[in-house]
């Protein structure tokens, strides 16, 4: 009996819903979609060709870790061949979104992902990681069972089921381990004594927001913060999840503390993706009984409504189901109409699907989808706006382009069929759960091994370390780890500029005009789009950065990787010199102006100028 119940326990707890894996994969998308476009296309240039911050010449040139990762973007280091690989990459992430063909498309995402992670691993952080390895673990997860174009158009429905598997426990026990390993690296007392974590953290310019200069204000609170982050979050969370993980009230209960977590993170640090990322992995631990839950709540439940179509028409077949998926509205009937007698007259009498509820009869064209849209728990305040007359009219004008050419269009939504289970797909399922064990077990020894290196390394020595760059399985959870940074500063680019004056003089034997050409220099700072420079600190340091990848380069570039500051001073006497040649940059020094953090009610000590790199620009 005993052994029963832990069975079950541990059945319960690492099985993960099919529906809060598409809620997830809708999640991750969204990330990857918004990150790509946001924080990577407008600097393409700077971060992944060689004329900007990574050469790949210089990547795979010193022998480092990231130079032995496998990456389709060390194929060719020529910009095209990486804007056709980040082109290739949003399509996946496109598909990975509506579901379709979902395997592959999780695949292909977390095999682009990983290879741009690799080609610069200059402004990645713990965020980018984390995505990286819960999509490796989601590989062979249900992603698209629901809400996806895959489920839309099988034949065979199925309905809603925990999902128990190695991946499974592989995608729980990785989130978990992320706050354990964190926890177990935070080996200073001002997390385990003092409590003052959270004031050193809030104490990094580049990270406060203007909520962490409010927070600043309360030592109390921030200390009871530093005490709550170290031993409820980080210690009690992951092993509270494991005990009683299986009891769906509490599983909910700790999913939201958690999310609300992260969410306060973000409110008070910048963090880029990394709050979003891990709210993400936490919703895909939503129980079963939670969305039980929630149908009680779905719209238009006391107003019944009904859905007609032609049962002989493919396309409508598969619209249909697509509205149905997507949609989210199971409360919704879909019939065919020649079950019906009526609906089949007024059908062929609108030459339209309908649909039909009491409240408002039968409707057709535009306004049955109004109508059905009104229903949907997701998209039901859209409903007023599209009954507007103009857009009415234009809706019906789009439904008659639509239906008169529904055959044309019904050849780009193929209908499959699920292939059945067969002697082959059981081997190669155990095949991909042995090598996924494999994986998470060597994962596990990693993450062991970075919370003591020379005592570790005998049980995972570095000859192995080619499994992680392969499969990038590699992470260090050292946020704010042993202690954050000590130190806080600002970054000046204290630029030398050349601007031309121009007279004009006249010559009175020639009748010509000369010019006297003339210049003077100045000082100016880059980092603050050309103002006059100085050494004071911005008013706001955290704004000032375009996006939090630049803040990662900088602090690459400061604090760890000065080597590279040269392919950026660089990148940034071309971009600058191709301005306006009347205003030449000369040279750009790169400088840190450091600042010791003083005990919390101390007066900050005067900074210290670093000068990292100094780099003479050439004239074309």
């Amino acid at each position: 009996m005993f052994f029963r119940f832990i069975s079950h326990a541990v059945v319960k707890n690492f099985s993960l819903d099919s529906r809060s894996l598409a809620l997830f994969r809708v999640f991750a998308a969204v990330i990857l979609l918004i990150d790509f476009l946001c924080t990577r296309l407008p600097w393409f240039t700077l971060f992944y060709t060689n004329s900007g911050l990574l050469p790949q010449r210089e990547l795979s040139g010193h022998g480092s870790f990231w130079s032995s990762t496998s990456s389709l973007n060390f194929i060719s280091s020529s910009a095209g061949f990486q804007m056709v690989l980040f082109t290739l990459a949003m399509l996946f992430f496109l598909m990975l979104l509506i579901g379709y063909k979902t395997k592959w498309a999780v695949l292909g995402s977390w095999l682009l992902l990983v290879s741009f992670q690799s080609r610069n691993f200059l402004i990645i952080n713990s965020g980018d990681t984390l995505l990286g390895l819960m999509l490796f673990w989601a590989l062979y997860l249900p992603l698209g069972k629901h809400y996806s174009v895959d489920s839309a158009l099988q034949l065979k429905k199925e309905n809603a089921s925990p999902a128990f598997s190695v991946n499974s426990c592989a995608f729980i026990l990785q989130i978990l381990m992320v706050y354990y390993f964190t926890y177990l690296l935070k080996t200073h007392d001002i997390w385990r004594v003092t409590g003052q974590g959270v004031y050193y953290a809030l104490m990094l310019d580049n990270f406060r927001t203007v909520f962490g200069d409010i927070l600043l204000q309360y030592p109390g609170l921030m200390r009871i913060l530093s005490y709550v982050t170290y031993y409820a979050i980080e210690n009690c969370a992951p092993i509270a999840f494991i005990l009683v993980g299986f009891f769906w009230r509490l599983r909910i209960v700790l999913i939201l503390i958690m999310c609300g977590f992260h969410f306060s993170l973000g409110v008070f640090l910048h963090l880029g993706c990394f709050s979003w990322i891990c709210i993400a992995g936490w919703l895909a631990f939503l129980p079963s009984e939670f969305w039980e839950r929630i149908k009680k709540y779905v719209p238009g439940k006391k107003n019944p409504l009904t859905i007609y179509y032609d049962a002989d028409c493919s396309f409508c077949k598969k619209s249909v189901a697509l509205l149905k998926t997507f949609l989210i509205v199971p409360h919704v009937s879909f019939l065919e109409a020649q079950t019906d007698k009526q609906a089949l007259s007024e059908m062929e009498k609108r030459n339209s699907w309908l649909s039909f509820s009491e409240e408002r009869g039968y409707e057709g064209r535009w306004q049955a989808g109004v109508t059905l849209l009104s229903y949907s728990p997701l998209f039901f305040y859209l409903a007023p706006l599209f009954r507007v007359k103009i857009i009415s009219h234009f809706g019906d004008w789009c439904y008659g382009k639509i239906a008169g050419n529904r055959n044309k269009i019904g050849y780009l939504l193929p209908e499959w069929k699920k292939k059945e289970e067969g002697p082959n797909r059981k081997t190669l399922y155990l095949l991909l759960s042995g090598f996924f064990f494999f994986c998470f077990v060597y994962a596990l020894m990693w993450n062991i091994r970075t919370t003591n290196f020379k005592y570790y390394e005998k049980y995972l020595p570095k000859k192995s370390n080619g499994i992680a760059a392969f499969f990038h399985l590699h992470q260090y959870w050292n946020m704010f780890s042993p202690k954050p940074l000590g130190e806080t500063g600002w970054i000046i680019l204290s630029a030398v500029q050349s601007v031309k004056n121009t007279d004009a003089a006249f010559d009175t034997q020639s009748d010509n005009n000369l010019e006297e050409v003339d210049s003077e220099t100045h000082k100016i700072d880059l980092w603050q789009k050309g103002a006059p420079l100085t050494m004071k600190k911005p008013y706001r340091y955290d704004t000032s950065f375009p996006s939090f990848r630049h803040r990662k380069m900088l602090e690459n570039l400061v604090l760890k990787h000065k080597r590279y500051s040269k392919n950026y001073l660089t990148y940034l006497c071309n971009k600058w010199n191709k301005k306006d040649d009347k205003q030449f940059i000369e040279s750009i020094e790169l400088i840190y102006m450091r600042q010791i953090t003083p005990p919390y009610g101390q007066a900050l000590p005067s900074p210290r100028k670093i000068s990292i790199y100094t780099k003479r620009c050439k004239k074309r």
